[in-house]
């Protein structure tokens, strides 16, 4: 049976760890991609990815509700992603649509596939102006983004990845991509994922998050 997939299906079942050291000022992008280590933030901040991301290994080997098909679960080892990455911790501003509505998006069948628009994400990457378009629920501040960046189809997922947004105690947003994952259609083609939007396309290299390992079970 074909299965409907839900854009914060992961988030849901594993809520992506984003608030420790939410009081950090952000690197700037020509940091050296090594972690600090020498504060406590930052090994809770390691520490808790870490953790969630064992669950959701877990979770894709055993729980009811992994993605994975039965004769792939055999071989799988857990999921692999970039070294974390400071960098890719970037706050930001979102700036919220007047009016919230349904919009219609692409999904991996070819078909079409309605989400809720909620605003404009606004960030600096190396003192250049982006913005991403944010989708999910007003009802649970559940918030994310569908984006493409430099890294697809090489070490990444070729039809692109999500990430949550997160608000932080100072009221500005913050996207770790370090919490960037593959739709689950990545790993299932019973699933139907929506599509990142135009605009959601970086021109830069988001080396962050999870990557793809063996092989493309959806394309």
């Amino acid at each position: 049976m074909m299965q409907r997939f839900r854009h914060h299906l992961v988030l849901t079942v594993l809520p992506a760890v984003l608030l420790a050291g939410e009081g950090w000022t952000q690197p700037s992008s020509d940091t050296t991609p090594a972690l600090r280590h020498d504060s406590d933030a930052t090994s809770a901040w390691v520490a808790e990815h870490e953790n969630t991301r064992a669950r959701k290994d877990a979770m894709f080997l055993d729980a009811d509700q992994s993605p994975l098909l039965p004769e792939d679960r055999g071989a799988f080892s857990g999921l692999v992603y970039y070294d974390l990455d400071e960098r890719f911790r970037i706050h930001g501003q979102l700036h919220r649509y007047a009016r919230m509505r349904q919009v219609s998006i692409p999904d991996t069948k070819g078909t079409q596939m309605f989400v809720e628009r909620i605003g404009r994400f606004h960030f600096q990457w190396d003192g250049k102006p982006f913005w991403l378009e944010v989708m999910g629920s007003t009802r649970d501040n559940d918030l994310s983004v569908y984006f493409t960046d430099q890294t697809n189809g090489i070490t990444t997922y070729p039809a692109g990845r999500y990430a949550p947004v997160r608000q932080t105690e100072d009221g500005s947003y913050l996207i770790d991509f370090n919490n960037a994952y593959s739709p689950y259609c990545a790993y299932n083609p019973e699933y139907i994922c929506p599509l990142p939007p135009a605009q959601n396309r970086l021109s830069f290299h988001i080396e962050a998050g999870e990557v793809i390992s063996g092989p493309d079970l959806a394309h």
